[in-house]
């Protein structure tokens, strides 16, 4: 056992060699470093290193050597329990307790092929990990409870980044946002299976990823977010910022409300113009006695996008909570288009729980778009709707849409003056082209098109035979298919 007060426990400073220490604890009270690398080579493996009211217990920088601590356990550091910065070699650090620190549980910048799993975080006194300019992350089955800031933060990353299975907690202090990631290059960008809990707190969002550069993957896929008498920002938030290929996957998420607000479930926002590939599928959003903004929300302010959304359970249970939009897609671009919404399942409850629409579709602009929207269950056992489906273009300049709307169930919306199908052109000269049949309602299917717009319906003297007999109400220039 090396133990030390005062000073510095460990220092390796320079060479080219293979060090293995691992047998033995490393042990620092009071002092500057516990353990002190600098511009060395090779390879050096730590055991055991326990810090108390240090000021920085691992302090690694400027190496091109593969540095791995087994344990690191930290109380009360002054500085950061440990900080690896413009290391071109490796760096993991594979367990161990980090207990009230001043600053973040740990930093990292600039450096590449870091590794930080198994490692418990309390009470952290920024970030729970501050991670700054580096590339090929694993941070993985930890666990962060009340940072300060955000739970783990990794700005500007690139190359492979996997945050998986960690847990983080709110339960005293609001953390900032529990995952927040941007990217600032080619990226694979992995977040899966983590549990974010935020008990009686205030806090951002669970999950929010910035793509600002170069193509990038992004799976957001089985996490757990849950959100107990408090309010959230949104539970998963993605901005693609980039105008490279953007291929996005958020499925199997769990997000659960109660008695709280939450902003928005998932949320997906383009701004670039860049080429999109979006699936948001499989994911249960439940909400008990709270409230909600939108479910899941997709906007596209530039490029060209294919989107799914299906397979998704949105429930609300209760009268005593408020969601706003089931899902909404919202088509702001010139770009080309194809967006599939299938299969979903929206209030699959015995209660009347209160929405805003089931499904809307808002085009702003462009006039190469084609939706499918087809097979979803809105209020299959109750709930209250304004509108089931609504499909508003709304575009000065004049937009145009095909959009297809079959087999879907529409209940929801008699007695609050709603509609099960509500399609909609108004200011300049839009024009929808809707295939519309096999849709069961409990109220209408309504059409309407301001003067300089045109909605055109297949076959639309058969329209009510061909929707198991749901009335009908045309306004404006609601013309049938050549």
């Amino acid at each position: 056992t090396l133990s030390k007060t005062n000073g510095t426990g460990l220092r390796i400073d320079g060479g080219n060699a293979d060090i293995t220490f691992t047998d033995s604890t490393i042990t620092a009270n009071n002092a500057t470093y516990a353990v002190n690398i600098q511009d060395a080579g090779g390879s050096i493996k730590l055991g055991q290193v326990n810090g108390t009211n240090s000021t920085f217990d691992a302090y690694v920088v400027n190496n091109s050597a593969d540095i791995t601590i087994d344990e690191l356990n930290s109380t009360d550091a002054n500085s950061l329990p440990f900080t690896v910065q413009n290391n071109t070699g490796s760096f993991a650090l594979n367990g161990g307790t980090i207990s009230n620190s001043a600053a973040s549980g740990g930093q990292i910048d600039s450096s590449q092929n870091v590794t930080v799993q198994n490692v418990t975080i309390n009470s952290a006194g920024a970030h729970g990990l501050n991670i700054t300019n580096s590339s090929n992350l694993n941070i993985s089955n930890n666990t962060i409870v009340d940072a300060d800031s955000d739970g783990i933060r990794a700005l500007n990353s690139s190359g492979n980044v996997f945050i998986n299975k960690n847990q983080i907690n709110s339960i005293v202090t609001g953390f900032d946002n529990a995952i927040l990631v941007s990217t600032n290059a080619d990226a694979n960008v992995q977040i899966n299976e983590n549990t974010i809990t935020s008990v009686l707190t205030v806090l951002n969002d669970g999950i929010n990823v910035t793509t600002n550069a170069g193509n990038a993957t992004l799976n957001i896929n089985g996490n757990k977010i849950t959100s107990f008498a408090n309010a959230f920002d949104d539970a998963i938030y993605v901005t693609n910022n980039s105008t490279g290929t953007m291929n996005t996957t958020i499925s199997q998420n769990t997000i659960t409300n109660t008695l709280g607000g939450f902003g928005d479930a998932i949320i997906y926002y383009g701004t670039a113009n860049g080429v999109m590939t979006t699936n948001i599928s499989n994911n249960n959003i439940h909400n008990t006695e709270g409230l909600f903004g939108d479910a899941i929300v997709v906007v596209y302010d530039a490029g060209s996008a294919t989107t799914t959304i299906s397979q998704n359970t949105i429930d609300s249970d209760d009268l005593v909570n408020l969601f706003g939009t089931s899902i909404y897609l919202g088509l702001n671009t010139t770009g080309t288009t194809t967006s599939h919404i299938t299969q979903n399942i929206i209030s699959d409850d015995n209660n009347a729980a209160l929405f805003t629409d089931g499904i809307a579709l808002n085009i702003d602009q462009g006039t190469n778009h084609s939706a499918f929207i087809n097979n979803n269950q809105i209020a299959q056992t109750g709930g209250l709707f304004d509108d089931g489906i609504e499909i508003l273009l709304d575009s000065l300049g004049g937009a145009s849409a095909s959009v297809q709307v079959q087999n879907n169930l529409l209940n929801g919306s008699a007695g609050v003056g709603g509609r099960g199908l509500d399609v909609a052109t108004i200011f300049g000269s839009n024009s929808a082209f809707l295939d519309v049949s096999g849709n069961t309602t409990d109220t209408a299917l309504d059409f309407s098109a301001t003067i300089g717009s045109t909605i055109t319906v297949e076959d639309l003297p058969n329209l009510s035979t061909n929707n198991n007999g749901a009335t009908i109400n045309t306004f404006g220039n609601v013309v049938d298919a050549p």
